[in-house]
């Protein structure tokens, strides 16, 4: 917060109303995914107040069957349709999973995109 341990140290024995108010700024820019503080709450260094999420590009996780996903490469695209939204999108394929689970007999495939 930019202020010395001294000062910090001060604050322990001050009045609730005499203390200043902070205005916290995260170091990267996102969305706040958890919020771990409420307004007034005391907290300590070490403390996460927030999980700050970068949303830029999100992941679609899908199962695939296992004769499927030998076709696929890394990199490669992929269509996503949304038939809620009536919108379709491309994707890359980020991610194969190198097991197959033997119940389902599948394995999952990553997809990233743009959430621009």
């Amino acid at each position: 917060m930019g202020d010395t341990p001294e000062f910090l140290d001060t604050l322990e024995a001050a009045p609730a109303e005499l203390l200043p108010r902070y205005e916290l700024r995260a170091p990267v820019s996102g969305v706040v995914m958890e919020r771990d503080v409420t307004t007034g709450e005391s907290v300590s260094t070490d403390r996460t107040m927030f999980v700050i999420g970068d949303l830029s590009t999100v992941w679609i996780e899908a199962p695939i069957g296992a004769g499927e996903i030998a076709a696929l490469r890394l990199g490669q695209t992929a269509t996503v349709v949304s038939s809620d939204l009536g919108r379709e999108t491309i994707a890359r394929v980020s991610y194969l999973s190198p097991t197959i689970d033997t119940t389902t007999r599948r394995g999952m495939v990553r997809l990233a995109l743009s959430n621009a």
